[in-house]
């Protein structure tokens, strides 16, 4: 057991309810004979007992999930003996905390309250989500994708001129939505939610507003970026083939790859440009 050199073992800080990444205490251990009869225990040395829920092999590894009211400070003991019952030690300790839900639902609650009391009103009159249920969903990509869809932005953004952006500059546009603001930047057209969390602002609200934009775009003679919502930038995109086939004045986009259902539905609307052109009886 001499030739058995035992290092000092980090302090572990776990959440109630999460699981420990298994710790190999052998990790711990240089042993130069390479001596492989050993017995490994982990003990409380406060007077505590070691959470049930965790668990120490015969082969030294901590593993299992802090259950909860197991919160609080553990004092531990490292054990590495041979047959021979000689034995080292070593100590540190086991910080166990309130789960990080609990945690930010605290905050959640806390945020919720202030917000009412600066915006003067009920929380749920002025739509305020309650946040505290977040933290217990079962989170799927269509979920986010979903959060995404009620901040749904559109920025277009004149290639050419690299300057930043200015000031905003209130724009009304013929065609946009009153959900959303339209502002003139300098540089770039913004196009955001008037209010982030209302229910009469729906998916047609942010086409509308991203077609309104890009014809504003196009009057302008802009050579074309987008950012933003992908459902705006494909709505934008194709008002502004549309614009440049009816006109026969191409506009130059940059760095945006169209999806194939775009380019389809794009095709149908070209047509049916060309055919009321050569139509007279068309409206």
């Amino acid at each position: 057991m001499s030739m058995i050199v035992l290092h000092q073992p980090p302090n572990l800080l776990i959440n109630v309810g999460s699981s420990v990444v298994p710790v190999d205490f052998k990790h711990f251990i240089t042993n130069i004979t390479d001596h492989d009869d050993w017995h490994f225990q982990l003990k409380c040395v406060n007077g505590m007992s070691l959470p049930a829920e965790l668990l120490f092999s015969s082969d030294g590894i901590l593993s299992g999930m802090a259950s909860q009211d197991t919160e609080g400070s553990y004092d531990l003991e490292f054990q590495v003996s041979d047959n021979q019952g000689k034995q080292v030690c070593s100590s540190f300790k086991l910080v166990i905390q309130p789960s990080e839900s609990a945690a930010h639902t605290d905050l959640a609650t806390t945020l919720q309250q202030q917000l009412a009391v600066a915006v003067g009103g009920d929380p749920q009159q002025l739509g305020i989500p309650n946040l505290n249920k977040i933290y217990n969903w079962q989170h799927k990509p269509i979920d986010i994708y979903r959060l995404a869809e009620r901040f749904a932005y559109l920025s277009v953004w004149n290639a050419a001129d690299p300057s930043s952006p200015g000031a905003l500059q209130p724009l009304s546009l013929a065609g946009a939505s009153n959900h959303y603001h339209v502002y003139d930047c300098g540089s770039c057209l913004v196009g955001s939610p008037v209010a982030l969390y209302s229910s009469q602002r729906t998916a047609h609200d942010a086409y509308i507003t991203a077609r309104a934009i890009a014809v504003e775009a196009y009057n302008r003679g802009w050579d074309i970026e987008f950012s933003g919502f992908d459902k705006m930038v494909r709505a934008a995109w194709v008002q502004l083939n549309i614009l440049s086939a009816q006109y026969n004045k191409p506009i130059k986009i940059m760095n945006y790859k169209p999806r194939r259902e775009d380019e389809n539905f794009l095709s149908q609307q070209i047509n049916i440009i060309k055919d009321k052109s050569y139509n007279p009886s068309a409206n």
